[in-house]
């Protein structure tokens, strides 16, 4: 017999419901997580691997910024911050891209690259991802090689300008001081002598001047760039990062494992039928005449006569009694057998009530109604020229 739906009922499932329902399909969400775990696995064995070569830098503050306030760790996080924005602007992948003999773009590299400052340090983390594991260590090191010559001669270059004038100045005032000298060397009298002694003594203090100037500009230099240092080289990968088949296949199996248990609740709670006899007397307030099991009914073949002891006949004959004594005041002489839907039974109760009511002692017509879709006659083996018309 098909379930009655139920507009009635009670709201939701309790929690042994729940599991109960679960455990009952424990076979379909186990088979649904298997599934999604094979499909990854398949998939994630056949796409091509990816290997990551991670390389760590130092950025080393220069001397003269250095001091144990809050604004020179705000300074130096900055540094480190502007650092990781730089080693992949265009400069830089393109240096390596010579250097190295990529067939690679600028853009292609960068998105192989990724740059990440390690917080509260002065470390910058710089790793590549590349199908080839030999490639991805070489373009690592490379990059943090080139970016380190490039910022050391970005800051050179600010005291390029100043040293080079007083080079220029220092060359000019040793010609002058050779020039006297000799001069000095060369004079026929002590007066001209004095004179161009004096002229030396001159330009000697002006060099001197001058080359403290240089000095100066040659330590203020040294104080105040900032360089960068590989303190671990990246190494040659020996297992690829992607795709990770283990987690891939471990997700889809706890994935299916919820979407397939989710399923199943969300069935359950939205399903609106009465599926046991206590749900039809309490939901409905009638009365139970029979519980008939399923089983595979046949044509020609009906239980409660060809198996009169099984306990599906026993179902029938139980339910024969229970019809008879359903109106004790007045005896039952017709019997509507009828149902929702199509499919849900009803030929088979009403043959086999037919035939426990026929052993029973009592005189039956059994009539087909069903003009369009007759099938009581299959079920005795009787043709079905005359119909009920």
């Amino acid at each position: 017999m098909q379930s009655i739906p139920n507009d009635s009922m009670e709201e939701g499932l309790d929690l042994r419901e729940y599991f109960a329902v679960l455990w009952h399909w424990a076979w379909l969400i186990i088979l649904v997580a298997l599934v999604a775990a094979g499909g990854a696995y398949y998939f994630s064995s056949r796409m091509t691997p990816y290997y990551r070569a991670t390389t760590t830098v130092l950025v080393n503050e220069a001397p003269g910024t250095r001091s144990m306030d809050m604004s020179s760790v705000a300074l130096s996080e900055r540094l480190t911050s502007t650092y990781s924005k730089m080693i992949v602007k265009e400069p830089v992948l393109s240096e390596v891209i010579s250097r190295l003999g990529l067939s690679l773009s600028t853009t292609t590299l960068q998105s192989m690259i990724k740059v990440s400052p390690v917080s509260d340090t002065q470390l910058i983390d710089v790793s590549v991802e590349s199908t080839d594991p030999g490639a991805a260590a070489a373009i690592a090191n490379s990059l943090v090689l080139v970016f380190a010559e490039q910022i050391q001669e970005i800051q050179s270059n600010r005291f390029a300008q100043s040293k080079a004038s007083l080079q220029t100045q220092l060359a000019d005032i040793e010609k002058q001081i050779a020039q006297y000298s000799n001069a000095a060397a060369a004079a026929s009298s002590d007066a001209d002598k004095e004179r161009f002694d004096s002229k030396v003594a001159q330009y000697r203090e002006i060099y001197s001047n001058l080359l403290q100037s240089y000095e100066s500009v040659r330590l203020s230099e040294a104080q105040t760039i900032s360089s960068v240092v590989q303190i671990e080289q990246a190494s040659i990968p020996t297992t690829p990062v992607r795709p990770d088949i283990f987690r891939n296949t471990l997700q889809a199996a706890l994935v299916g494992l919820v979407l397939a248990a989710g399923v199943i609740i969300a069935r359950e709670v939205l399903d609106n039928t009465l599926k046991t006899p206590d749900e039809v007397t309490r939901q409905l307030g009638l009365p139970v005449l029979g519980v008939i099991n399923h089983y595979q009914a046949k044509e020609g073949n009906l239980i409660a006569e060809e198996h009169p002891r099984s306990p599906t006949a026993e179902a029938f004959r139980t339910l024969r009694t229970n019809v008879s004594f359903a109106s004790v005041d007045r005896p039952l002489t017709t019997i509507l057998v009828t149902s929702a839907e199509p499919g849900e039974g009803k030929s088979t109760v009403a043959a086999n009530l037919a035939v426990v009511l026929a052993q029973n002692g009592r005189r039956v017509t059994l009539m087909d109604c069903d003009l369009r879709h007759p099938t009581l006659h299959r079920r005795f083996g009787l043709n079905n020229r005359q119909g009920m018309s």
